[in-house]
């Protein structure tokens, strides 16, 4: 069907889990909640990025979903804090998730 041809072509964003997991244990679940959201990756770093595009269909990931609305005043960037991401990281691994899509 056309629409079994479009999944099938096209690609997602994820965030690897077990990269997303090894960042957290060396930089702290705050830093690299700013990589996320900001951008703010350090110069220099080796490490492959925390996220790739992958095809929908080979993929095993989930989709999580969180407030998506800014308390006011928050310039953060992000409506997710560093705790919550930590343990999306911790569920994910343990449910032997490739990827989240955040």
């Amino acid at each position: 069907s056309l629409a079994r041809g479009a999944i099938a072509s096209s690609r997602v964003r994820i965030i690897v889990v077990s990269r997303l997991k090894r960042a957290i244990a060396l930089r702290g679940a705050e830093a690299v909640l700013a990589e996320l959201f900001r951008g703010a990756r350090p110069p220099g770093r080796r490490e492959p990025p925390l996220i790739e595009s992958a095809p929908p269909a080979r993929a095993y990931f989930a989709l999580v979903s969180y407030r998506q609305e800014r308390l006011e005043g928050d310039d953060s960037g992000t409506t997710m804090d560093a705790a919550a991401l930590a343990s999306i990281a911790d569920v994910a691994h343990a449910a032997g998730l490739e990827g989240i899509w955040l």
